[in-house]
């Protein structure tokens, strides 16, 4: 009854503020900002909450975008749910159970009535043709589980969908903003599986995977670059490589469409970012305001580029990138192209939306 009398304007009352941040999935539980928001009606969390990263449904981040999706509490639940209803006309047989509050809001509804669990909001795009969009009031929303599946049980099967990925590695802990190490979270660019691409190139691994955003009608993908270490698997010594450390230098990506077109895109660096890999690590170098190359600091690890692909059909993405043997300062060899594998830009009607 409570849930279906109308907006609540003091939704943290019930529970204080202590004992929601040790659930560990919340949002801010102080929502009067959200509960009179302005024109758009969206809350956004101060920029010292985007590294609370340990949401359950997991998240992303590409450019200054940022989600992470987080179950909520029954009081942020009541506060939701009553808000929409009031600034989007969200029918009463909706309830919000999870959502996230960054760039562009995610949520994640529960259509009481029929028991589908409902993502969105979305923006028409190509991508969506194979599913179907329920609306609810304002809000144009798409089931989170394959058309085929059976009504009623949406919330379980995400969940147990969710739980498979994560044993079977497809989902792991790490950075949602790397390489900020207090972005840890659950990560929703694949790692392993028919989404994900890997390839080794005179010991440089790239691998790579793309996820629908469907909030902003566009894919997110991850690009990772390493040298391989000793022990793993395509390591080189560098006696056989030709180097021991090289520098990106320049992008080449193709984006096909359906009808066998291709857009081509040429650039140097990427997002400005020109790391220099060594075994084990790589070193921060990016572009400054000047147009030099300054010498960043050496972290650990694989080097990470995330970015969106326009709002445009491609099906698929695919490219190279360029490296210098030795440094872009001190050449130590011939410039040698990376093959960055083609991974899928498409989402099925039978494929679970996280």
């Amino acid at each position: 009854a409570a849930l279906a009398a109308g907006p609540f304007h003091r939704p943290s009352a019930a529970l204080p503020a202590a004992a929601l941040r040790e659930l560990r999935d919340f949002v801010d539980p102080d929502l009067r900002q959200a509960l009179h928001a302005a024109a758009s009606g969206w809350y956004s969390h101060p920029s010292g909450w985007r590294n609370e990263c340990l949401g359950l449904g997991g998240g992303f981040s590409a450019y200054s975008n940022f989600a992470c999706l987080r179950l909520l509490p029954l009081p942020l639940v009541a506060a939701w749910t009553g808000f929409l209803r009031a600034q989007s006309g969200l029918p009463e047989r909706f309830l919000v159970v999870a959502a996230c509050f960054g760039d562009a809001p995610r949520l994640l509804l529960s259509d009481l009535a029929s028991g589908d669990l409902l993502l969105g909001p979305i923006s028409p795009t190509p991508h969506l043709e194979a599913r179907q969009e329920v609306a609810a009031g304002h809000l144009r929303l798409l089931r989170v589980v394959p058309a085929s599946a059976p009504r009623g049980r949406d919330l379980l099967l995400w969940l147990e969908e969710l739980g498979r990925r994560l044993e079977g590695g497809v989902y792991l802990a790490s950075p949602l903003e790397p390489p900020d190490p207090r972005s840890v979270g659950i990560c929703l660019f694949p790692q392993a599986g028919e989404k994900h691409v890997s390839c080794v190139t005179r010991g440089i691994r790239v691998t790579a995977s793309a996820l629908y955003a469907p909030e902003m009608a566009t894919f997110a993908y991850s690009i990772r670059l390493a040298l391989v270490a000793p022990g793993e698997e395509g390591h080189l010594p560098a006696a056989q490589r030709g180097f021991e450390t090289a520098q990106l230098h320049t992008r080449h990506w193709v984006l096909r469409q359906a009808d066998g077109g291709a857009d081509q895109v040429h650039g140097k660096g990427v997002v400005g970012n020109f790391p220099l890999l060594r075994e084990g690590g790589w070193r921060d170098d990016k572009q400054r305001h000047s147009g030099r190359i300054g010498q960043g600091e050496w972290c650990e690890g694989v080097f990470v580029y995330q970015s969106l692909s326009g709002r445009g059909s491609s099906i698929s993405f695919e490219g190279s990138i360029d490296f210098v043997p030795g440094s872009l300062e001190a050449p130590a060899g011939e410039e040698f192209a990376v093959a960055v594998p083609r991974f899928p830009l498409l989402v099925g009607a039978d494929e679970y939306l996280f």
